[in-house]
């Protein structure tokens, strides 16, 4: 998982997910600690056992964030990945 950039205060991300043995049918992230956010494939749909996915943030202040990635596949197995990143001022 990476951050490909931050336009006007959203940061934007680039993250894959796989499992070896069963397709993955959900994935979300959380900033801080906060409410999970569900995201979705970038071909739209939970159909193979590795996904690609583009998503960004809500606005941000400046500051410094974490954000979690997770992935959740059709047997139940979760997998994360997080990545520390700071919104600077304009």
């Amino acid at each position: 998982m990476k951050v490909v950039g931050v336009e006007k205060g959203r940061a934007k991300f680039e993250a894959t997910g796989s499992s070896g043995l069963v397709r993955l049918t959900a994935a979300s992230f959380a900033l801080n600690s906060g409410k999970w956010v569900n995201v979705v494939p970038t071909d739209g749909l939970f159909d193979a056992k590795a996904e690609s996915f583009r998503f960004q943030s809500e606005s941000l202040q400046p500051g410094s964030y974490v954000l979690v990635f997770r992935v959740r596949d059709a047997a139940g197995n979760t997998g994360t990945a997080d990545v520390v990143f700071t919104v600077k001022r304009d």
